[in-house]
């Protein structure tokens, strides 16, 4: 090979390492641009850390389920009166049905055994409470 040849095969082997070396240069900072873009788009994108992203999410979630929150608060207060209401109801009735078997058994002596007034009133039998509503028979088989 010539002197010529040698020189020019060099300058061809240099420009094609330094176009190599543009192109590389290139395609790095462009995917690193790109994958900037992409991360700024996402929500993940405007916070540092996963703390700041998690008390961001939590506070949407509390924001938006505020009222459910409120209804479920209401549910469980209702929930606890209609479970004490059920236990008062069940101790009133079982007194009850005790007394009138004693009642009964002990030859019926005195008036009829009633559940207590505020029972009665709440089962809507509260027309049943007071004198007004005899516990004897009216007319006795004696």
């Amino acid at each position: 090979m010539t002197d010529t040849g040698i020189i020019v095969s060099v300058i061809a082997l240099l420009s094609g390492v330094i176009l190599a070396l543009i192109a590389f240069w290139r395609f790095r900072r462009k995917d690193r641009a790109d994958a900037q873009q992409v991360e700024e788009g996402t929500i993940s994108g405007g916070f540092k850390d996963a703390d700041a992203l998690m008390r961001y999410i939590d506070e949407r979630v509390e924001e938006r389920t505020a009222h459910l929150s409120a209804e479920l608060a209401q549910v469980r207060l209702d929930l606890r009166t209609v479970g004490k209401e059920s236990h008062e109801m069940h101790d009133a009735v079982r007194a009850r049905e005790t007394q009138l078997w004693l009642w009964n058994h002990r030859g019926r002596p005195g008036d009829l055994p009633m559940l207590p007034e505020p029972i009665l009133r709440r089962l809507g039998l509260g027309h049943m409470v007071g004198d007004d509503w005899p516990t004897q028979p009216l007319n006795p088989k004696t």
